[in-house]
C-alpha cells in the first residue's frame, strides 16, 4: 500500500511538472525568440581589457549585456558602462546585482548568473 502510493505520488508529480513544462514551451520559445532578434543588433564595447555585448531593446528602456567568455568576475559598474556606451542612455543594473553586492564596484562571480545569458538592465534616455 505505501510503495503505492508514493507510484502515484510520484506520477502525479511527473505529469504536473510535463503539464507545466509544456505550456513553458510555448511562452519561453516565444521570449527567447524575441530575445534573438534584439539579440541579433548587439554591438560589441571593450571595457578595460574585457569584451562585453551589448543589444538595446527596441523601446529603449532596457538593454541585454553579455560577457565574453573568460571572464569570470564583473560588476554593477562594469556592465552599466558597457550599457551606456552603446545606448547612449543612463543604465541601472542595481535589480541584477542587488542580491550579490550593495557596492556597485565589488566585482560578483558571472557563474552566479548562469542560468541566464545576460543582465538586463534598465535604461532612461
Amino acid at each position: 500500500m505505501l510503495i503505492r502510493s508514493i507510484v502515484v505520488a510520484a506520477l502525479a508529480v511527473v505529469m504536473t511538472a510535463g503539464f507545466a513544462q509544456a505550456k513553458c514551451d510555448v511562452e519561453c520559445r516565444q521570449y527567447e525568440a524575441y530575445l534573438g532578434g534584439v539579440w541579433k543588433n548587439r554591438q560589441a564595447v571593450d571595457i578595460g581589457e574585457e569584451t562585453y555585448y551589448v543589444a538595446i531593446v527596441p523601446d529603449k528602456r532596457s538593454a541585454l549585456v553579455y560577457w565574453a567568455d573568460g571572464i569570470k568576475m564583473t560588476s554593477q559598474t562594469t556592465v552599466e558602462t558597457a550599457a551606456d556606451e552603446v545606448s547612449r542612455c543612463r543604465s541601472d543594473g542595481a535589480p541584477a546585482f542587488s542580491k550579490y553586492s550593495d557596492d556597485p564596484d565589488t566585482p560578483v562571480k558571472t557563474r552566479k548568473f548562469r542560468k541566464k545569458t545576460f543582465i538586463q538592465v534598465s535604461l532612461k534616455c
